[in-house]
């Protein structure tokens, strides 16, 4: 190897070896990851000098992990990942046959990002989730935000450069928000707009209202007063505004606390128990004297089997207890069991619950 060859071989190692030790670091700020992945797709060497670095190979060996990638020409660009060296030569040698090269630096960057745990910025990313009846989802965004959806919940995502957003269309969903000062988390919930930076908090999108409880940090709400009305994303630092302009209200919610917002009451902030608040999101349902009809809703609006209280007396009745959020079978059950109460099945998914000797509406 010459003199310049050197070098240059010495340089990359000290670029590879700064940016592997800036990816671990917990202050890395956006502009430093786009910066990286730029890094990373100047050429093929940046790719299997950092590859080196951090070892990535000898941390996935055990694994025999294959990725697989097709390029434009149908060639599929596989690697397995059992051999440092021959992984490494098998990268640079697909990348100097074909136009594509950008494709394998992408490629690697993935499996950098699996390692080191790092999210990589893009310049915009659209998806949607949506769960059935019965149906709980955990998931890691594309910005390492954690989400925990529950049943009968749609969410809209929409990431870019500046800012994140999700669209709450119905449900609930936890969010555990992964900190970027430089793009703000913004859950927009038709009545109510939740803003943080990197903090944990539910949002529940309910008839007529939206609940917003924080469990971590604090978060700022605001009020759009109209129901479906979505509010714009703008700065950090910025106030909210409705499409046409107008200022919207906006509370401080912190850790511990809890907002429910409607047409036709000023949101007010109240402490919470918030284990018991979002257990729902663990799949399960705490009631402490609620009433029938609140549990009754409760499990209504998570499974597809429901069911009707007929009597008034009845719906009032206290409710007290854990239950699976999935199960309203056995909560039925429960019911007949704790008190003078029957249950009816009319049809293949649905309970009326009477007092017994009732026979109105058989």
């Amino acid at each position: 190897m010459n003199p310049r060859d050197s070098n240059r071989a010495t340089a990359l190692s000290e670029e590879a070896a700064h940016w592997f030790v800036r990816l671990k670091d917990d202050d890395l700020s956006a502009t430093e990851r786009r910066q990286y992945l730029e890094w990373l797709k100047q050429a093929p060497a940046h790719v299997a000098e950092m590859l080196r670095v951090t070892g990535v190979y000898g941390a996935l060996r055990g694994a025999r992990l294959k990725q697989s990638i097709t390029l434009e020409d149908g060639e599929p660009n596989v690697v397995e990942w059992e051999n440092r060296e021959q992984a490494t030569a098998q990268i640079a040698d697909r990348a100097a046959r074909g136009r594509n090269w950008r494709i394998a630096a992408v490629f690697a960057a993935v499996a950098l990002a699996g390692v080191l745990a790092v999210s990589m910025p893009f310049s915009g990313f659209e998806s949607s989730i949506e769960t059935g009846a019965s149906e709980w989802r955990r998931l890691t965004l594309e910005d390492g935000s954690l989400v925990r959806l529950g049943p009968r919940t749609r969410l809209q995502l929409r990431f870019e450069d500046g800012w994140r957003s999700v669209e709450l269309l119905r449900g609930e969903a936890t969010f555990q928000v992964a900190r970027d000062p430089l793009r703000p988390f913004v859950v927009n919930a038709g009545l109510a707009q939740v803003r943080a930076v990197g903090t944990a908090f539910g949002v529940e999108r309910q008839t007529g209202q939206v609940i917003v409880t924080v469990s971590e940090g604090a978060v700022a709400v605001s009020q759009s007063g109209q129901s479906g009305r979505r509010t714009e994303s703008r700065p950090a630092g910025a106030g909210p505004v409705g499409r046409d302009g107008a200022s919207q209200s906006i509370v401080a919610v912190a850790a511990g606390e809890q907002v429910a917002v409607s047409r036709t009451r000023t949101a007010s902030v109240r402490k919470v128990d918030v284990a018991r608040a979002l257990a729902w999101a663990e799949g399960r349902l705490i009631f402490d004297n609620e009433t029938l009809a609140q549990a009754v809703n409760e499990f209504n609006r998570r499974n597809r089997l429901q069911i009707e209280v007929k009597d008034a007396a009845l719906a009032g009745l206290p409710v007290r207890g854990v239950f699976d959020a999935a199960d309203a079978e056995s909560f039925v059950d429960f019911l007949v069991a704790a008190g003078d109460i029957e249950a009816i099945r009319t049809r293949g998914n649905e309970w009326v619950l009477k007092k017994k000797g009732d026979e109105s509406g058989r």
